[in-house]
């Protein structure tokens, strides 16, 4: 789980520190302010750093190409240098990042002439975590037969969390025990789709009385929930897991937001970290509403603002903390105008 990141002259961010909950995380911004870029950051440090080695040397002595190499990939630049901050007086970026449960710390820099060099200047102790899980804007489970392949074996214009969510979608189901334990939240995903979530032949469907609909002819919004739902059945989310959104709220409907609401809130409280990118007013109240219902559950939020060339970050544990949230100016201000005129 992610605990902290400290930026400097990355992207957009000239600085930035940012300390997380445990919990659910939301992240608010207009469309250029690097929400999606705060996400894949975050994403591409517990990836990289997940020690699922015995030998402390041989993690170290790869960490540094894993980074470079998940940065390249995951952000879709042509070397690392193009990350650092587009300003003629700066030449190096600089991020640090601390893990959950233990203050794991991770501390790399590297300059605009980097193709892949990245030079770590503070690594303590070592963490093993499930792999994190990044789902993009858009939902693979319709696309998904034969997905994977081509992304590996063709130039396509995917990032690398397109493949990373294949490989977790193509594991097999859990059995016995630990099916069991999760019975519940699959219960009630399955009661949000109408339907069970099956996979033949390399291929999803969903299983609606007993009739099986093929993925691409499900509405977007049951897709994603059923992404969600099967990845839970495959344990690749879990208890200590770290779970990346990017927009959740895209091409669902309000009903559907507030099921999605009901759902971040309920993984949160089984101890799975959530980070969501949105810009979404609905979204947030419905969060809100259910962070009411279940005051066990932290949650942190972070409003993205453009200022100049950079990006500012205001933070706090409510949304009142984060006001104004400049993402929300146009809904608000449309609210204003609607009960004007009625």
């Amino acid at each position: 789980m992610l605990q902290s990141l400290e930026i400097k002259n990355f992207t957009v961010f000239e600085e930035a520190n940012l300390e997380f909950s445990a919990g659910l995380n939301i992240i608010i911004g207009e469309n250029g302010t690097g929400k999606s870029q705060l996400l894949k950051l975050g994403y591409v440090f517990l990836n990289s750093s997940n020690k699922d080695q015995k030998n402390m040397a041989s993690f170290l002595v790869g960490l540094k190409r894993r980074l470079a190499q998940e940065l390249v990939e995951v952000f879709g630049s042509d070397n690392l240098g193009h990350l650092v901050t587009n300003r003629v007086d700066v030449e190096i970026c600089n991020i640090k990042m601390g893990i959950y449960p233990k203050a794991t710390k991770l501390d790399i820099s590297f300059n605009k002439k980097s193709q892949n060099e990245i030079i770590t200047h503070g690594i303590f102790d070592s963490a093993e975590y499930p792999k994190p899980i990044f789902f993009p804007t858009r939902e693979i489970v319709s696309i998904f037969e034969g997905f994977a392949a081509a992304l590996r074996n063709r130039e396509l214009a995917f990032d690398k969390t397109f493949l990373d969510l294949a490989d977790a979608l193509a594991l097999t189901l859990l059995k016995g025990e630990r099916a069991e334990l999760i019975q519940p939240i699959v219960a009630e995903l399955e009661k949000q789709m109408k339907g069970k979530v099956i996979v033949k032949n390399g291929r999803f469907y969903l299983e609606q009385d007993k009739k099986r609909l093929e993925m691409p002819l499900v509405a977007e919004g049951i897709r994603k929930i059923a992404m969600l739902t099967y990845l839970i059945m495959n344990g690749s989310i879990q208890k200590g897991s770290t779970l990346f959104w990017d927009e959740p709220e895209s091409n669902l409907n309000p009903k559907m937001m507030v099921q999605l609401a009901q759902t971040l809130v309920t993984l949160s409280s089984m101890g799975i970290q959530i980070f969501i990118a949105t810009h979404s007013l609905f979204l947030l109240r419905e969060i809100k509403i259910q962070l009411l219902q279940h005051p066990e559950v932290q949650a942190r939020y972070f409003a993205l603002q453009l200022e100049g060339k950079s990006v500012s970050v205001q933070q706090g544990d409510s949304m009142d903390e984060v006001e104004p949230i400049a993402a929300l100016d146009a809904s608000l201000e449309q609210s204003d105008r609607y009960l004007e005129l009625v």
